[in-house]
């Protein structure tokens, strides 16, 4: 808690600017959304929309809202999205750079995937080739022991000789 008279004004006077500064970033971030949906749509006001969103980029800044090389980097990456789909003429194509950078983690996380897959199919099978040999030449030892049990038995069944039955 505060305890001097100027930081309760402070704190008063940072609920204020927070209150302020959220329903403008708010109000900041409609107008993006709606000069973005306008341009990938290509509609007749994109560009009305973009200046639009620019002037209110522009006035966040006089306000201490946003930063300066904020404020340009938005409005750069809304004109580039804008000179895209004005060059192209298909809005399909266009593309955010976030969308970009989304397929890119998305392919990377496909080959990481892929990978694995490979190096989990890679260990299962030398693990199942090392039990069929495992289990392969328990068998043939078992069919081995078993024949010469068998070539045992048989062998004493000729030794022994037979009884009479009195």
């Amino acid at each position: 808690m505060a305890h001097t008279k100027s930081s309760i004004k402070d704190l008063k006077r940072i609920k204020k600017r927070t209150i302020r500064n959220v329903a403008l970033k708010s109000r900041m971030r409609t107008y993006l959304t709606k000069a973005r949906r306008s341009v990938d749509n290509q509609e007749s006001d994109a560009a009305e929309r973009v200046d639009a969103a620019c002037q209110v980029l522009d006035k966040m800044v006089a306000k201490g809202v946003l930063k300066k090389n904020n404020a340009s980097r938005r409005k750069g990456r809304l004109m580039k999205r804008m000179n895209i789909s004005l060059n192209i003429g298909k809005a399909s194509v266009v593309r955010s750079e976030k969308a970009v950078k989304e397929k890119t983690r998305k392919e990377k996380l496909e080959v990481v995937r892929e990978t694995i897959e490979d190096v989990d199919s890679a260990v299962l099978a030398g693990a199942l080739r090392e039990k069929n040999e495992q289990s392969d030449t328990t068998k043939t030892e078992s069919e081995s022991s078993e024949e010469t049990k068998d070539d045992e038995s048989s062998e004493a069944l000729e030794d022994t000789p037979e009884e009479k039955p009195e």
